[in-house]
């Protein structure tokens, strides 16, 4: 009985770590969607440097949306300017999605403008369309939702918070609706759209959890039409939900006329003058007192060489 405790012991602690291995292995396997590149020859070196994306940042992603299981690998096609995938889009676009069947195009020649500021970022952003598709069962969510989503993948910066600011002040308070027209309109409209898209998907984290993305996909996925879904998410009307955001941007509208104005502008500009002008005199002032020291050293050696001291142990040649 005594040596039969031991070996049960030991048999419980083994099942233990092997329960636990076979809750935790899994997850690490699942949680990174799978990347199948496929590139033009002339962009194989792109396609090896893209290949080495962090998974962290895709595991991210995937947590934004909701996604346990990221599906089926991830078609990432880098195409050339002038290839037939090239043609399918605006010359201003470096890449899109096609989530229904799970395709990513990257476009290389292109230099990646706003939202995107590498070609790495793009990746992430199209593939963040991929899994919101996915996340929403494939079906419909409202394209400034998609796009806000897919920009919350990466970060605010300032930049970003000040094409937010001059969007919102452009035009008055579009509703959410309009977003979705402005995309394919051009350049201009479309970097108002995503900057806008961006902060409101960025507000609504803030103000309903980190899981509200999640959430809102997870009842488009189970039927719900997205707006719906979103007061769902909210609890309150789709036009509550956008009067509220664009209170939230009350404090930085009335700060962005005084920051923008030519004469804030210009007393900026001569304060800088000002302050590169005095230091470049302390400087030249501490310059010019150094000759000085150095020229009365020098002065007063000719006129009394004997009174250099000798150093300790003679002259060492």
């Amino acid at each position: 009985m005594n040596a039969f405790v031991p070996k049960l012991m030991v048999i419980g602690c083994l099942s233990l770590f092997l329960l636990l291995v076979g809750f935790t292995a899994p997850v690490h396997g699942q949680r990174t969607p799978e990347l199948q590149f496929e590139a033009d020859p002339r962009l194989a070196a792109v396609a090896e440097r893209l290949e080495s994306i962090e998974t962290s940042r895709l595991r991210s992603v995937m947590r934004l949306v909701g996604l346990d299981d990221p599906g089926p690998p991830i078609r990432v096609v880098l195409a050339v300017e002038g290839s037939r995938e090239a043609q399918r889009v605006p010359s201003w676009v470096s890449g899109y999605a096609v989530g229904s069947i799970g395709l990513v195009v990257l476009l290389p020649s292109r230099s990646p403008s706003y939202p995107d500021r590498s070609l790495d970022s793009v990746l992430l952003h199209e593939v963040a369309h991929v899994l919101v598709a996915r996340a929403a069962g494939r079906n419909d969510v409202a394209r400034w939702f998609n796009e806000g989503v897919a920009m919350s993948a990466g970060r605010l910066g300032l930049g970003d918070r000040m094409r937010l600011v001059l969007a919102s002040m452009r035009k008055g308070s579009p509703s959410l609706g309009s977003l979705d027209r402005a995309f394919p309109s051009g350049p201009q409209a479309a970097t108002r759209a995503y900057a806008l898209s961006g902060a409101v998907v960025r507000w609504m984290l803030d103000q309903y959890g980190d899981r509200a993305v999640a959430d809102v996909l997870a009842g488009v996925r189970r039927g719900q039409s997205f707006p719906d879904a979103l007061e769902a998410v909210t609890r309150e009307p789709p036009d509550v939900f956008e009067a509220r955001f664009w209170a939230s941007l009350g404090s930085w509208r009335k700060l962005m006329p005084l920051v923008t104005s030519p004469t804030l502008q210009w007393a900026l500009i001569t304060a800088l003058f000002l302050l590169a002008y005095a230091m470049r005199r302390r400087r030249d002032e501490a310059r010019r007192a150094q000759w000085r020291e150095e020229d009365e050293a020098e002065r007063a050696i000719e006129a009394e060489p004997w009174r250099v001291e000798t150093p300790p142990g003679g002259w060492v040649n």
